[in-house]
């Protein structure tokens, strides 16, 4: 084990094995929390991260310094993540960042967007023929020293090659040296963060005994979910609805072992959203299947398969009855398809998108306001979430043999 000895600004500091990642958040005053959510509640002198995967995080971009201080030789540690490119696969995404970390993740990046600590313009959507479009999401978190592009194909073809609708990468760099670090598996990325940000909308907005979970569209989104929002609500029942009605069944049944939880196939989605507490739309429709007839007092309800403006999962009865919340406020005015329809429609105004999820858990912004309220969170996807998922799994990419380090 080598010592790495880093200068900075503020003094001499020592980590072990060349630990040196990027900053992940600006410093809280330690007693002053600023942060329900406990594991980021306070941002003193240790990074964020550190807390979070249990790593030590050195001050950014000296990690060049650290680079030539030590020998030539590979170093068996989380300084090699720096000096070649990461290449993680869906294996070995899984076995670096836990759906747990990637929700406390996803929370704290809600609440940088939503502050103003992330740069990141609307996605651009190119259309390359019939079934297939190109999605490009760039961005960039300054406080923790990583800019970043999701490249992603959306085709409707593959799945009937056996592959996933969305497929790509994430590119993540250094922000100083323009590095190249790490290349990630878009649908594995993609799939941990979009569940994870359901249940951080979850956990701020529903109600704390909701315990009935409906799943309507039993594809890759499913089975992370039911893990995500399980984690954070007390699921007892999960009710599954698929248009092959085959999916739902399958997933039911490899969700045996969970005997914890009873897990049903409805005959319709109104059967389903009418025994649920909380409702996760994963669907690829372009039409609605939710409707606002359906819903009862008191649910929460997660919009997640359109992340453009011409597909939506609802009709306009159901945004006109929620209290509604999105990932991005000026996205959601541009892209989010059941929102924009309804102020198309006239059901509502802008003015009844009442907020940003990241100003609901900063404070900012009212959540539920009582047991008998519907409420809503419309996921697009964020690049933000992408970017610090991404980080994670290159500081612990070191710990994995799946991942691949290509010279660059």
């Amino acid at each position: 084990m080598n010592f790495v000895k880093i200068w900075s600004s503020w003094g001499a500091i020592f980590w072990s094995a060349g630990g040196v990642w990027g900053s992940a958040a600006t410093a809280l005053a330690p007693n002053k929390p600023q942060n329900s959510n406990p594991a980021i509640a306070r941002r003193p002198a240790v990074n964020f991260l550190s807390q979070i995967i249990g790593t030590p995080v050195a001050p950014r971009l000296n990690w060049r310094i650290a680079k030539d201080d030590r020998p030539d030789q590979a170093c068996e540690g989380p300084g090699d993540t720096l000096s070649k490119l990461q290449i993680i696969n869906a294996v070995a995404l899984e076995t670096l960042v836990s759906m747990a970390d990637a929700i406390t993740l996803v929370d704290a990046a809600m609440r940088d967007l939503s502050s103003g600590r992330v740069i990141s313009p609307q996605r651009t959507v190119m259309n390359v023929n019939p079934a297939t479009r190109l999605g490009l999401m760039p961005g960039a978190m300054p406080d923790l020293g990583r800019f970043g592009l999701k490249v992603v194909s959306l085709s409707s073809d593959a799945p009937k090659y056996g592959l996933p609708s969305h497929q790509g990468l994430m590119l993540l760099f250094d922000d100083v040296t323009g590095r190249p670090l790490a290349a990630l598996d878009t649908h594995a990325l993609t799939r941990l963060r979009t569940a994870a940000a359901s249940a951080v909308a979850t956990r701020i907005l529903a109600r704390p005994d909701a315990g009935t979970l409906a799943v309507i569209g039993c594809g890759d989104l499913a089975a992370p979910h039911i893990e995500a929002i399980s984690t954070v609500r007390p699921i007892r029942r999960v009710v599954l609805w698929s248009r092959t009605r085959e999916n739902a069944q399958k997933l039911a049944e490899a969700r045996r072992p969970f005997r914890t939880q009873e897990t049903s196939v409805a005959g319709d989605i109104e059967e389903a959203v009418q025994q649920a507490d909380i409702v996760c739309t994963l669907t690829a429709s372009s039409t609605p299947v939710l409707l606002g007839a359906w819903l009862k007092p008191g649910q929460h309800i997660n919009l997640v398969g359109s992340s453009l403006r011409a597909p939506r999962e609802a009709d306009d009865e159901v945004v006109a009855r929620g209290y509604f919340i999105a990932d991005q406020r000026e996205h959601a005015l541009s892209q989010a398809g059941e929102f924009c329809h309804a102020v198309d429609e006239g059901k509502v105004t802008q003015d009844h998108l009442k907020g940003e999820i990241g100003e609901v858990l900063l404070g900012r912004v009212p959540g539920r306001a009582d047991n008998s309220q519907i409420t809503i969170y419309k996921s697009l996807g964020h690049v933000a979430q992408d970017i610090c998922v991404a980080e994670a799994a290159l500081s612990r990419a070191y710990k994995s043999d799946k991942v691949v380090a290509a010279e660059w």
